[in-house]
């Protein structure tokens, strides 16, 4: 088993730019057993911008292209492997001038989206890794759509601790990872979702624990072949990197690291912790503006830089900007989000007459002259305010074709799709009528909140997520905000399409895509009730609120406020079962696979 190991030293900063205590170390991980080393060459002007706060840090411990390819030859001519960290032109062309004694080149998590780097590694024709840490499977999918199918890849999970603590040598994290963040069932995922793909470890605890050592053995009982581990001589000497470094002797106290194995080997709870998503937002590039850009300017890839600006706002995915156009002018160095792009909105209500437990409830007689799902669209479109273009979708089967009628002659759009996969008939939807950004509501839910919504969608584009929830309102008074681009990725995704109307267990997870909330206010977070149409005790309460409210107003629309102080003016026994879906969720697989898509 161990001759089919790779065991990679990584250096990282611990030269502090001195190529003598490089070398040194070189030598020192060649006995010890490594298999190859890996650098992270770099111009401090292609990670950072001037006024960051470690611009100067990054200068004075780089060398110059001379110098990289010097060391590059001395450690392939000791028969280590040499894989190097891109990260930009100066880093390019640092491997293209060395390109016959690289053995492969490394996609930081941070530049997963950079055009830069992922054009220029394409082009060197050598085996690709990539840093995992805190990047969502729709990232990863993407990156290897534009990748091509045939690249040798090697995926390796682990992220760092941020940030640092203020004035200590070498860098320690303020708060180390531990036992608990290590989260390797990732490895076995990985391996499941990216069958193609070698999977490894790049773990970065503590090098005075115990773990340290055990960790890799552990990934490699999980289906791990590369592993890659800091490195320095002595971790006394306090240099760069050196608090997640191994020195070569340190081979001890096995009986506590196997104890330890049992909590380091997690659990698939398909979440980040937030240490993974503070990494996230303290080392993913975002783009901005080179220059100052006029509104309504259609961005191209020249337009846009990509770097850390130290405010650690989310921001819009640098492989999506381009050929976009801006709804209003750009300052030079102004991050892009969402909310800056022309993104078109839509809405789609969802209903079908199938239902076991409240049979014939789309159609069932509601308000007047209004059935359940006349009445939700009629209040969807009554709505004063932008909440995207509002469209039904049902399915091919001809028992619904009365359910399209309805919608028809409330003047609102109809688009046909499969039947039991939910996701399917939404991209059905968004492609028919263009849309970027899709706010999913199911016909069950008459008393959606459209106040909540219109926050919703705000919040979704400028924190340029893919995924998100409203958390609070009485269950079906929420929706959720769907990128549609991640929608389409995601389905394509899963192995199993008789599910997806199970949406949220597969897209409601930061392990998935970038997830978000927002939260009702105070006097609307009422989250023990439930007012979404699913048993005849769901259906006379409803009807109930909405006989009430409309005897006190003209507008049809009702207010969010003034549905939820009748609601606790009933203040009705029957309130939310969450039982009711925990079994069922624990016998849906939400794992997914990944397949090739052409970008």
């Amino acid at each position: 088993m161990t001759g089919s190991i790779s065991y990679i030293a990584e250096f990282a900063c611990i030269h502090e730019g001195n190529g003598d205590y490089l070398r040194e170390l070189a030598s020192a991980v060649k006995m010890a057993g490594a298999t190859g080393v890996k650098f992270q060459i770099f111009s401090a002007d292609e990670v950072v911008t001037p006024d960051h706060p470690d611009y100067a840090y990054f200068k004075s411990i780089s060398f110059v292209h001379k110098e990289w390819n010097a060391h590059i030859k001395a450690c392939a001519a000791m028969g280590l492997g040499v894989w190097v960290d891109v990260s930009g032109s100066f880093s390019l062309s640092v491997v293209e001038s060395a390109i016959d004694h690289i053995a492969g080149v490394k996609i930081h998590s941070a530049d997963i989206d950079n055009p830069i780097v992922l054009e220029g590694v394409k082009k060197l024709g050598k085996p690709i890794a990539i840093g995992c840490g805190g990047t969502p499977l729709i990232d990863l999918f993407e990156l290897l759509d534009r990748l091509g199918p045939d690249v040798p890849l090697t995926l390796l999970h682990g992220y760092q601790a941020f940030p640092k603590l203020e004035g200590a040598p070498g860098g320690p994290p303020a708060k180390g990872i531990a036992a608990e963040d290590l989260e390797l069932w990732r490895i076995r995922t990985l391996a499941e979702t990216f069958s193609s793909a070698r999977i490894g470890l790049s773990d970065h605890l503590a090098g005075d624990d115990p773990l340290a050592i055990d960790a890799p053995g552990l990934a490699v009982a999980l289906g791990a072949t590369v592993i890659e581990k800091h490195v320095t001589v002595k971790r006394s000497e306090l240099r760069e990197d050196y608090f997640s470094s191994l020195e070569p002797a340190e081979f001890a106290e096995m009986v506590r690291r196997a104890n330890l194995a049992v909590v380091a080997t997690g659990s698939n709870e398909r979440r980040m912790r937030e240490g993974e998503l503070g990494y996230r937002r303290e080392m993913k590039r975002a783009p901005q503006a080179r220059e100052a850009l006029a509104g309504a300017t259609a961005l191209r890839v020249g337009d846009i830089d990509y770097v850390r600006d130290g405010s650690y706002e989310s921001a819009s995915r640098a492989g999506r900007v381009a050929r976009r156009t801006l709804l209003k002018p750009l300052a030079s160095g102004e991050r892009i989000s969402d909310a800056l792009l022309d993104y078109k909105v839509g809405l789609f209500c969802n209903a079908r007459r199938g239902s076991s437990r409240l049979p014939g409830k789309a159609l069932l007689p509601f308000y007047e002259e209004y059935s359940t799902i006349g009445y939700l669209l009629k209040r969807l479109i009554s709505y004063p305010a932008d909440i995207g273009q509002v469209v039904f979708a049902t399915t091919v089967l001809d028992e619904d074709d009365m359910l399209a009628e309805v919608a028809k002659s409330a003047g609102v759009p109809v688009v046909r799709g499969p039947v039991l996969d939910v996701m399917g008939r939404m991209l059905v939807a968004a492609t028919e009528h263009n849309w970027d950004t899709l706010v999913r509501v199911t016909g069950d839910d008459q008393f959606v909140s459209c106040e909540y919504i219109e926050r919703a969608i705000a919040h979704h584009l400028e924190h340029s997520l893919d995924f998100t929830r409203v958390e609070g309102l009485p269950i079906g008074m929420g929706c959720e905000v769907i990128d549609v681009r991640t929608l389409r990725r995601i389905h394509m995704a899963i192995p199993n399409h008789d599910q997806t109307e199970l949406l949220t267990w597969f897209l409601d997870s930061e392990w998935t895509c970038r997830t978000g909330a927002i939260h009702a206010d105070p006097q609307h977070a009422h989250d023990e009730f439930r007012i979404t149409l699913d048993y005849q005790a769901d259906y006379d309460l409803m009807r109930e609120i909405a006989n009430r409210c409309h005897a006190t107003q003209d507008a049809f629309y009702i207010s969010t406020e003034r549905i939820i102080e009748t609601l606790l003016e009933i203040d009705p026994e029957w309130v939310e079962r969450a039982e009711l879906w925990t079994a069922k969720r624990t016998q849906v697989p939400t794992e997914l696979v990944y397949q090739f898509e052409a970008p």
